[in-house]
């Protein structure tokens, strides 16, 4: 999957290069933001076929309740970017 790594135990992929869980739903706009990553549209077409056929994925922000969070005491997932503090969030 190009630069994604789909973490299953979670039903999410995450952007291997801003280590942001996106959903499939948006991965189109996440991808293209041309100040962050300006993908191509083409390497973007590709990327969301490729993700669509990923078996149970949660793929609509609706379906974000069936996310399971883990302890704090659990250790970090390394393949996501630690929280940010600014109160910043993706707009997409």
């Amino acid at each position: 999957m190009y630069l994604f790594i789909h973490l299953l135990a979670f039903k999410v992929v995450v952007y291997s290069v801003c280590q942001h869980a996106v959903l499939p739903s948006h991965i189109d706009a996440h991808l293209k933001d041309k100040v962050r990553h300006n993908v191509v549209k083409e390497q973007r077409e590709r990327v969301i076929q490729e993700i669509e056929r990923v078996d149970g994925l949660v793929r609509e922000r609706n379906e974000l309740n069936q996310l399971v969070f883990l302890p704090a005491s659990n250790p970090p997932i390394l393949e996501l970017q630690e929280p940010r503090k600014d109160r910043m969030k993706c707009q997409f």
